[in-house]
């Protein structure tokens, strides 16, 4: 049964990699979880990377835009860091909330600014890609100039700032990466 269901699989455009096989036939209470081609075919048909049956299948059904899904096709395949463009910055700086505020002051690409921590973990565009992150404000007019986060799928002590559904997930997703997987920093400018 589950080499038939591998079969069907790649018969509908996906890949299946030797450690994914290996683990869908160890764990094949999985198979009845990703069978929905039809969202999946969706981002490939978009032009999206193909990232094997387990990653397809979390960028498809657990990322609703396409800012998470491209830094998760990063994560997954090892790609290395993001810039943010100006337009995602200002979007990014507009759906923030103060987390972690600071009185020191750091030189920022030869400004002075106070490093602030912000959390968007209750933005609905943001929490699955950023949740808590650095920004570079500048210290004579209060306008944001820099961003830095470090994108990983890092367990974290719970309760803390993830609910119990997003520790949850990104401990499944750091369990489930493959090989390839690699952190990255997200930074502006």
């Amino acid at each position: 049964m589950v080499e038939n269901k591998i079969t069907e699989y790649q018969t509908n455009g996906f890949t299946v990699s030797i450690g994914e096989r290996n683990w869908i036939h160890a764990n094949p209470w999985i198979l009845p979880l990703i069978v929905d081609y039809s969202i999946m075919k969706v981002d490939l048909m978009s032009g999206r990377p193909n990232l094997g049956i387990l990653g397809n299948w979390i960028r498809s059904t657990q990322l609703d835009n396409n800012f998470s899904k491209t830094l998760f096709e990063r994560y997954w395949l090892g790609l290395g860091n993001y810039w943010l463009t100006d337009t995602e910055f200002q979007d990014i700086c507009n759906q923030k909330t103060l987390d972690t505020p600071s009185d020191e002051i750091i030189d920022f690409i030869g400004e002075p600014c106070h490093k602030y921590v912000y959390s968007w973990y209750n933005s609905s565009k943001y929490a699955l890609a950023l949740g808590r992150a650095s920004l570079y404000i500048r210290i004579s007019d209060s306008s944001p100039i820099g961003f830095y986060d470090y994108y990983d799928f890092d367990p974290k002590t719970w309760p803390g700032n993830r609910t119990l559904t997003n520790e949850l997930k990104t401990r499944g997703i750091n369990y489930f990466s493959p090989s390839t997987a690699k952190g990255f920093d997200i930074v502006y400018p």
